[in-house]
């Protein structure tokens, strides 16, 4: 959308950082209030590169009028460029359920129970489930019980070879630092939380998901700062945390 300048601008200023320019333009208001709204702070001044935009003001003139100060400056050189990103990596653990183990074998938290006197089976040292044949089932039983709970009678135990019911896996988790000149776009940004997203930068982790665990935005340098923490994880609950 182009306005129309107004007639004397744009106009030479100096302050303590430098050079400054300020420029005017008019149209319709709706017309004007629509060009304020597409403006992007920190944008560079069309007839001098070294000077970006630091503020712009709309005001209300004659009825339907609407004029839009610009102020352009050297100062904001210093702002973080629209959308630049910077990631980093850091690793947290995930109990998973010891079940999902690559490894994993039906002695390490269940006992084997069996009659009396019933020799040790092969498959006490292979199975991979808890799952017994029709005839197995007959002689024998996979059980949670503790060494210390009562056999039935003419049962016998089988101990189970490790106690434990989950184990730790290490889960990357990806910090997002990321700068916005909308606050409707760091809005979106933020409100993104606890939904399955994959960050621009993984790192090389495939497979898997990403979730964003925890996100904060503050005003820092004339633009809008947010971060986000994604956590990988093998598979997020799609009941719980909808994609992103």
């Amino acid at each position: 959308m182009t306005l129309i300048r107004a007639q004397g601008y744009p106009q030479h200023g100096k302050d303590g950082n430098g050079s400054m320019v300020y420029d005017q333009y008019y149209d319709t208001y709706a017309n004007a209030k629509r060009f304020l709204d597409d403006l992007i702070i920190n944008s560079r001044f069309t007839d001098d590169p070294t000077l970006f935009l630091v503020s712009a003001k709309l005001k209300k003139v004659d009825g339907d009028k609407g004029y839009i100060d610009l102020t352009y400056g050297a100062a904001s050189l210093t702002v973080p460029e629209e959308g630049k990103a910077s990631y980093s990596l850091n690793f947290t653990t995930e109990e998973r359920p010891i079940e999902k183990h690559p490894d994993y074998l039906a002695n390490w938290n269940y006992y084997l129970i069996a009659l009396a006197g019933t020799a040790t089976p092969a498959f006490w040292s292979t199975a991979k489930t808890i799952e017994l044949s029709a005839s197995d089932a007959k002689i024998f039983k996979w059980v949670k019980g503790g060494t210390g709970d009562k056999m039935p009678d003419g049962w016998a135990c089988k101990p189970k070879t490790k106690n434990a019911e989950t184990y730790p896996i290490p889960c990357p988790v990806v910090e997002e630092v990321k700068w916005y000149s909308s606050e409707r776009s760091s809005n979106q940004a933020a409100a993104k939380i606890y939904t399955r997203l994959t960050p621009a930068e993984t790192y090389g982790r495939t497979g898997g998901e990403w979730l964003v665990v925890a996100c904060s935005k503050y005003t820092e340098k004339r633009r809008f700062r947010v971060s986000r923490s994604f956590q990988w994880s093998p598979l997020w609950d799609h009941d719980l945390y909808p994609a992103g």
